[in-house]
């Protein structure tokens, strides 16, 4: 019997040592790796002057997913943590997940990304290389609404409700639908929002970007015809079943979310999430832009938002950032271009300025 327990003592302290050194062998793939998990850089052939987007995605193992992440660069090596143990968000069943960081001017050379899981070894995903760029054409001048209407994708409005951050979603999903379809469908602001009340526990008129990502991400979002907008918040509306089978397709179409700046009604845009909104408008998709908002009435000057000091604004309004246009006549030397779903929907433009001082949270929805 005693000859029995040292071997299997024995036996264990050799598998556990076993799979340590598994573990440390950077192809391994330990337990909470999805087996469609993959990793994305973009632009795929990044440059010295280019912003680089790394993502990580695939189908969770379970239906908690993590939900935080951080990045760091040593060298040439480039250090993907994603965090699950403190911050995870458990949906209703097994679904995708992703997870987007953005590095802002690497120099020229061959990097290697490793990615981990909280306290478990980093496992090497993949290398780029980031070539040097000694003159680069800069963009001045950036307008996404032709694309819009081509799509006939126009401005909607929001009437008395209190529900712009949903229109600003719709209006990013929208578009990043029709980049996929080639043809623009009117989207439902009703049951984006009835899908986020759903996931958050709460029946509230309006929401974050995160919520409504999230109940976009359980339920989708069906097009607009099945489930029209109303003048009135309704909390016991519900989608009807052709509804929710159309939205489930949708959700499936492989849309992602990325993060340009987390909510903060404290900050403004750092330089670098400034000039990420403009490369991620360069590359063709709009930007969902929450900022702190001039208190009513609110004054435009040729259509351009007005500057107010810290005591002149509410936290606070939201809108679809769909370009820009460089001048230095304009403070902070420029003006973003955006869709308003308030102010009658009339599109509007706002200065670098205002968006340096008050933009609260910023991200944009890709394929």
């Amino acid at each position: 019997m005693k000859s029995r327990r040292l071997y299997l003592l024995f036996a264990s302290t050799a598998l556990i040592w076993f799979l340590a050194e598994r573990q440390a062998v950077s192809n391994w793939k330990p337990w909470w790796w999805p087996p469609t998990n993959g990793i994305k850089i973009a632009p795929k052939d990044p440059n010295s002057t280019d912003t680089v987007c790394i993502t990580l995605s695939g189908e969770w193992p379970s239906a908690c997913i993590p939900v935080g992440s951080k990045i760091s660069v040593t060298g040439n090596n480039i250090h993907f943590d994603v965090i699950g143990s403190s911050a995870q968000f458990c949906a209703q069943v097994i679904r995708g997940w992703s997870q987007t960081k953005f590095i802002d001017s690497l120099s020229s050379g061959t990097y290697a990304v490793y990615a981990k899981l909280d306290s478990s070894p980093y496992i090497k995903m993949t290398e780029f290389t980031v070539k040097a760029v000694s003159d680069v054409r800069k963009v001045h001048n950036i307008d996404l609404r032709p694309t819009l209407e081509k799509w006939k994708l126009g401005p909607r409005v929001q009437g008395d409700r209190n529900i712009c951050s949903v229109f600003t979603m719709v209006g990013a999903l929208e578009y990043a639908m029709a980049s996929k379809t080639h043809q623009g469908t009117q989207l439902s602001v009703e049951f984006l929002n009835w899908a986020s009340n759903q996931v958050i526990g709460k029946m509230d008129d309006g929401g974050f970007f995160s919520d409504l990502w999230k109940g976009f991400r359980v339920y989708g979002v069906c097009p607009e015809e099945d489930m029209p907008y109303r003048n009135k918040f309704d909390a016991g509306l519900k989608p009807s079943q052709n509804a929710m089978d159309h939205a489930r397709k949708l959700r499936k179409a492989g849309l992602r979310l990325h993060w340009i700046k987390p909510w903060n009604p404290k900050t403004g845009l750092k330089e670098n999430e400034f000039l990420t909104v403009k490369r991620v408008l360069n590359r063709g998709w709009p930007v969902c832009g929450g900022f702190r908002w001039p208190k009513k009435p609110v004054r435009w000057k040729n259509d351009v938002l007005e500057m107010v000091p810290p005591d002149g604004v509410v936290d606070g309004h939201s809108v679809l950032i769909v370009g820009y246009r460089d001048n230095g006549e304009q403070p902070g030397g420029g003006v973003f271009i955006f869709r308003n779903s308030d102010n009658n929907g009339r599109d509007g433009y706002m200065t670098y300025e205002y968006a340096r001082t008050y933009m609260n949270d910023a991200v944009w929805i890709d394929l």
